[in-house]
């Protein structure tokens, strides 16, 4: 199945696996599969599993400008998840959007981890700056 709007479907709707398994079809279709998981991974109504899956499927460099719009996500595991693509990215000309966030109090649970979102800036914005 390489049809970008039932793909889209699956990574909205499926369960998890399948989510994962669409966002990465998505990201091998080129230009169209890009486009759908910057939109998917932009909506706020969709489910956050679907959004997480498009953010870590847009290659670092394709999707700058989308990681760059979800640092200001209310999400907090969005937030993170767009700091640590624009770091593999080597985004520099992002350095002031990363450093808004050295003072979010934000953290979020991932399996027995505590991440917080200042931590996570702060280490970005090293990398970042060289």
């Amino acid at each position: 199945m390489t049809d970008p709007r039932s793909l889209e479907e699956r990574l909205r709707h499926g369960p998890p696996l399948e989510r994962e398994h669409a966002a990465l079809r998505l990201a091998a279709l080129g230009a169209s599969g890009r486009e759908v998981l910057a939109r998917v991974a932009l909506d706020p109504t969709a489910a956050t599993g679907a959004r997480v899956a498009a953010v870590r499927s847009l290659a670092p460099t394709d999707g700058t400008p989308v990681f760059a719009s979800l640092l200001k996500d209310p999400l907090p595991v969005l937030r993170f998840w767009a700091l640590e693509r624009l770091c593999e990215a080597g985004a520099s000309q992002y350095v002031d959007e990363v450093s808004s966030l050295l003072g979010d109090p934000a953290t979020f649970h991932d399996l027995d981890e505590e991440i917080s979102i200042a931590e996570t800036a702060r280490r970005v914005l090293t990398a970042l700056r060289g």
